[in-house]
Order: C-alpha cells, then sequence, then structure tokens
C-alpha cells in the first residue's frame, strides 16, 4: 500500500468525479481529457491503489481498457 499523498487523493478524486458523472466505463485517454490530467498515462502505483479501493480496469470492444468504478 502506498502512502496516501495529497497528490494521490487529488488524483483519486477526479478521476472518481469524472466515472462518477459518465455512469459509464472510460478509457485512460477519455477520462484525461475530461479531468483535465497532463500525464500521458496515469500514476501505476495511483491505479493500483485505485483498485484496492474500488476501482475495476477491463478489456472493452476493440481491447481498449475500460475504467469503471464497482
Amino acid at each position: 500500500m502506498i502512502k496516501k499523498s495529497k497528490n494521490y487523493e487529488e488524483f483519486k478524486g477526479r478521476v472518481k468525479k469524472v466515472l462518477k458523472r459518465s455512469k459509464q466505463p472510460l478509457s485512460w485517454a477519455e477520462i484525461k481529457a475530461r479531468a483535465g490530467f497532463k500525464q500521458k498515462v496515469p500514476n501505476n502505483a495511483y491505479v493500483r491503489q485505485m483498485e484496492e479501493e474500488g476501482l475495476t480496469r477491463e478489456r472493452g470492444k476493440g481491447g481498449k481498457i475500460l475504467w469503471r468504478l464497482t
């Protein structure tokens, strides 16, 4: 488990807000655009921690990885 930093809490909050508003699974590119993230890929440690807290990632059509809250 990573130390929950201010940056992690901000990342998690923004991702959760976007996914809750969407009501459907989204790709990282869609989350990134809607939440205003600048990084090309998400912080792997943050994603792993969010998966322990209820985030699910799965392959959608065309092999795209989709994120959703469980």
